[in-house]
C-alpha cells in the first residue's frame, strides 16, 4: 500500500493527556497529492501514530490540530486550527473539527457535521447529518445531534436527542432523554419541559417551543405532533376513557405553567387540528394524574390566553374545566 503521508520524527511535540501521561505527537507531511489544498510535500498538524489518521481518502489534519490516543480521523474528515481529537473519538464522512473544539471519549462525528469555536463533544455522543455544535457548548453522554440541528452558546446536552433543524442555545441544559426536533428553538429553560416516568410503562413526554411560536409534543413511542393534535388526542374518550379530564388538567399544569404564556398560535392550532386516523394512539398517558400535583405552581400567572386554550382543548367540558381552574387558583 502506498502511503499518503509520513510522520516527521524531527518535528515533535509532547503533551499530557487527561491522565497526565506524556505523549509524543509528530507533525505529518503529505507524500502524494491528497486533496486540492494538500499537495505533495504539504505539512499538516500533529498525530501520535498512523492509526490516528487513515492512509486512505482525503482526510487530513491541518495547522496545529492534534489527534492522539486511539482517536481516528478517516474518509474525508478534516481537523484544523487548534482543534483536538483524542481518546477513542472517531471523525468520518466530510465532517470538520476546527477552532479550539475538543472531541473526546467515544464520541463520533459523522457525515457533514461540524464542531467548532470552543465546543466540546465527549462521552458517547454522536453528531451527524449537517449538525453544528459551536460556541462554548457541550454535547456528551449518550446524546445525538443530527438533521441540521444546532447547539451553541453555553448550552449543554447531557442526555438528549436534538434533530430536524432544532436549535439549542443560551445556557440551557438538556438531560433526561429529552427529544427536541421539528424546528424546536430552545434558548431558556422555559422553552421546553421533559417529564419521565409516566404511567405503567414509565413513558417520557417532551413539550417544546418551535420557531413558528407553537408547541410540539413527543410522547413515548406513540405520538409526535403539535399541542393541538396532542390535546385532541388525549381528549378523545374512545382512547383514554373517563379519566381524560383529569389527565388533561395534569398536562396543562405541567406544560402550560412551565412554558411561555403566549399560546395564541397553539389555540389556532387546536381549532384547526384533527387526529390522524393512521396514527397509533393506543397508550394511556397516566395511571394516576394526582401523582403530578404541584402545590407550588403560581396559578396567578395563568392569563386569558391560558383559559382560552383550556376552553379550546376540552370543548364541551369548558365550563367544568374553568371551575376546576378557579378551584386551583383558590387553593
Amino acid at each position: 500500500m502506498e502511503k499518503k503521508y509520513k510522520l516527521l520524527e524531527n518535528e515533535i511535540i509532547k503533551i499530557k493527556d487527561d491522565s497526565d501521561n506524556l505523549r509524543t505527537l509528530y507533525r505529518i507531511e503529505a507524500l502524494v497529492d491528497i486533496r486540492d489544498d494538500v499537495p505533495t510535500g504539504s505539512k499538516g498538524g500533529f498525530i501520535e501514530k498512523e492509526d490516528n489518521l487513515s492512509q486512505f481518502g482525503g482526510c487530513w489534519v491541518f495547522d496545529d490540530a492534534k489527534v492522539f490516543d486511539n482517536a481516528r480521523v478517516c474518509e474525508d474528515a478534516i481537523v484544523y486550527d487548534s482543534a483536538v481529537v483524542m481518546d477513542n473519538a472517531i471523525c468520518s464522512g466530510i465532517s470538520q473539527i476546527y477552532g479550539n473544539a475538543n472531541v473526546s471519549g467515544f464520541a463520533e462525528i459523522r457525515n457533514d457535521a461540524r464542531i467548532f469555536e470552543n465546543a466540546i463533544v465527549n462521552g458517547c455522543a454522536v453528531v451527524d447529518s449537517h449538525a453544528r455544535v459551536y460556541g462554548v457548548s457541550t454535547v456528551g453522554g449518550m446524546s445525538t445531534v443530527t438533521d441540521v440541528a444546532q447547539v451553541f452558546d453555553e448550552s449543554s446536552i447531557k442526555c438528549g436527542y436534538i434533530s430536524k433543524d432544532a436549535q439549542v442555545g443560551g445556557s440551557v441544559i438538556i438531560d433526561g432523554n429529552t427529544i427536541i426536533g421539528d424546528g424546536g428553538i430552545i434558548k431558556s429553560p422555559n422553552d421546553f419541559i421533559n417529564i419521565s416516568g409516566i404511567g405503567a410503562n414509565c413513558e417520557t413526554m417532551t413539550a417544546y417551543r418551535t420557531k413558528d411560536g407553537t408547541t410540539n409534543v413527543i410522547y413515548g413511542g406513540g405520538f409526535i405532533g403539535g399541542l393541538g393534535e396532542f390535546t385532541k388526542y388525549i381528549s378523545d374518550p374512545t382512547i383514554f376513557g373517563d379519566n381524560t379530564t383529569e389527565e388533561l388538567k395534569t398536562i396543562l399544569k405541567m406544560v402550560l405553567t412551565h412554558m411561555s404564556t403566549d399560546f395564541s398560535n397553539d389555540i389556532i392550532q387546536v381549532e384547526n387540528s384533527s387526529l390522524d386516523e393512521d396514527t397509533d394512539y393506543s397508550n394511556n398517558l397516566f395511571d394516576n394524574p394526582n401523582d403530578w400535583e404541584d402545590d407550588d405552581i403560581d396559578y396567578d400567572a395563568l392569563d386569558d390566553e391560558f383559559e382560552s386554550l383550556v376552553g379550546s382543548l376540552v370543548g364541551e367540558n369548558e365550563e367544568s374545566m374553568a371551575e376546576d381552574l378557579d378551584n386551583y387558583e383558590d387553593e
